[in-house]
């Protein structure tokens, strides 16, 4: 996939900021022009109702980069996330690990929409190496209308999407005498 040119009017403030260690979003125009290039080299396996989007993260330490793939009705949604450490790779500046990051995120997603979307994402972080270099990957898959219905549901009962109840009653309290 080419690499999206920066714009014109580009500042350094994202990688100053990043070297300063504090995490910063990857920038709007950088992920959009991103995801331009890469739905386009996904158009043949990228159905028409079915958007993509990159967002992540830069810091001295580390870029981290998301792939979201979901389709309109929300019942189908990827998240391939790609994580490249600095320091484990000798990178000094955060755009190459960035661009890493993106290299990577590339070819999972094609691998994976090369097959039919059935591709096992690893829920915990996973090495592989790219150019000599590691890289961290993990994905998730989800319904998010199915999610949120279920949280609606656990709600009309009581409890928490995490399973706690929202109102606990005296009889769970430790700190009530028995």
């Amino acid at each position: 996939m080419a690499r999206p040119s920066p714009p014109s009017n580009a500042t350094q403030e994202q990688p100053a900021a990043a070297l300063q260690g504090r995490p910063v979003p990857l920038d709007a125009s950088f992920c959009a022009r991103a995801a331009k290039l890469m739905r386009r080299s996904l158009s043949p396996k990228l159905a028409s109702n079915e958007s993509l989007l990159i967002e992540g993260e830069l810091a001295h330490g580390y870029a981290l980069l998301k792939v979201i793939i979901e389709n309109a009705e929300h019942s189908h949604r990827a998240q391939l996330e790609v994580c490249v450490q600095s320091d484990v790779n000798n990178i000094d500046n955060p755009l190459d690990a960035r661009d890493l990051a993106l290299d990577f995120a590339h070819l999972v997603a094609k691998q994976y929409m090369a097959e039919d979307r059935f591709m096992v994402l690893p829920g915990t972080w996973e090495e592989h190496v790219l150019k000599d270099k590691t890289v961290l990957f993990r994905g998730e898959r989800c319904n998010p209308t199915l999610e949120r219905e279920a949280e609606l549901l656990l709600a009309e009962h009581g409890f928490a999407p995490d399973g706690a109840p929202l109102h606990p009653s005296d009889d769970d309290d430790p700190t009530t005498p028995s």
